[in-house]
């Protein structure tokens, strides 16, 4: 059993579509509802609840993974360690992971969603605004998925979450095999020749006629604070093995 969370915007459809591949899987993708399935945000249980679904899955004999469910971090790997799960950490290069999840983000907001529009105003007026970059759209956006993306990763490494780098685990089989405890006969056919690329959140912005974000600039002054330490994106970076 294993519980392998991310913020998301980190190939999770591609690993989920792997892993549901092995014999006698059972494999669940952003969702809180084990039993369910649904989007997150539906009808969610609490990561406690779930967990226990997993066991029950796991006892009628099921291989059982659940990838991107977007609970709490460090609650996520208290619960799973009291009950026999493994809890792991799926991220990305930061700067591809957060300009993925800025691509997301604007289009969340274009389409109306309110919660995102007020984070980038909340960021908008107590950021931005004493920053010397312009306050524009983008740049609001862009420190929002900056801030959700840091929020995420850094709560888990302060856990001490074990991390899995996505890049790893689409090009690495033994990386992958090791990650996911997946059986030495088992064949997976995306090592093997027929390779699941699944996209979630286009990059592509260019037919929404969004300008750029002052990406520099945000990555460099936008800090974190968990449990009282203080944390800049380099630093995140590097504690999440990327250069």
């Amino acid at each position: 059993m294993i519980l392998a969370d991310s913020i998301g915007f980190a190939a999770t459809h591609t690993i989920s579509e792997i892993l549901s591949g092995i014999p006698n899987a059972e494999v669940r993708h952003g969702t809180r509802n084990f039993a369910k399935g649904g989007a997150v945000g539906g009808e969610d249980t609490p990561v406690d609840q779930f967990v226990a679904e997993m066991k029950q899955s796991a006892a009628a004999g099921k291989r059982v993974y659940a990838v991107h469910c977007l609970y709490n971090a460090p609650q996520g790997r208290e619960v799973c360690l009291a009950n026999g799960v493994k809890h792991r950490i799926i991220v990305r290069e930061p700067v591809r992971h957060v300009r993925s999840c800025f691509a997301w983000w604007v289009k969340k907001t274009l389409g109306g969603d309110q919660v995102g529009y007020r984070k980038m105003v909340t960021l908008d007026e107590h950021l931005i605004s004493k920053l010397p970059i312009p306050r524009t759209f983008p740049n609001a956006a862009y420190a929002a998925a900056l801030s959700h993306v840091m929020q995420f990763n850094i709560e888990a490494l302060e856990a001490g979450c074990e991390i899995l780098q996505m890049e790893r685990l689409v090009s690495d089989e033994d990386y992958f095999r090791e990650s996911f405890d997946v059986p030495d006969d088992v064949t997976l056919s995306h090592f093997s020749g027929a390779e699941v690329h699944r996209a979630s959140h286009k990059d592509k912005l260019e037919g929404l006629g969004v300008g750029e974000a002052n990406e520099d600039a945000l990555r460099q002054v936008v800090r974190w604070t968990v449990a009282g330490k203080t944390t800049s994106f380099a630093e995140m970076s590097a504690r999440l093995g990327y250069s």
